[in-house]
């Protein structure tokens, strides 16, 4: 059987992070943590403390391409020319804010590879519902795996 999978936001990574049953299923290969360059980069960025940054490598995931490429956030070869399903997802959640490319790019991946998203973010969870995606805190995904 498949794992299940799931596209983790940077601000649900702690909080999966450190919980045994997550551990547990993906060592198992029950669930996959998946996360973008862009959410990796935010995640371990050098500008956040060590200590967090130490604890996030603890959650083994699988790095997956974007479901579109954006300019100063792409990266060739890992993401993918979008379809007008993830166009339209990114420009929806987006809204012409560069400041919001992130939110943007995880909600095309989402729409893209019909996935669902886990965000403790309120305004990318209301984002996300506008586009009928599945959205979940991170203490949803533990509730699943009991």
């Amino acid at each position: 059987m498949d794992p299940w999978r799931v596209l983790v936001d940077v601000n649900a990574f702690d909080e999966l992070a450190v919980d045994e049953l997550v551990h547990d299923a993906v060592s198992e290969q029950r669930l996959a943590v998946c996360v973008t360059r862009q959410i990796e980069a935010e995640a371990f960025d050098p500008r956040i403390p060590e200590e967090v940054r130490r604890r996030r490598t603890t959650l083994p995931y699988t790095l997956i391409g974007t479901g579109m490429f954006v300019l100063d956030h792409g990266v060739i070869d890992a993401d993918r020319i979008g379809t007008d399903e993830a166009n339209d997802a990114f420009a929806s959640v987006q809204i012409g804010n560069e400041a919001h490319d992130v939110d943007g790019m995880l909600a095309a991946t989402a729409k893209r590879d019909a996935l669902p998203v886990v965000t403790s973010d309120g305004r990318l969870r209301r984002r996300c519902a506008d586009l009928e995606l599945e959205v979940l805190y991170p203490s949803e995904v533990v509730d699943r795996l009991r």
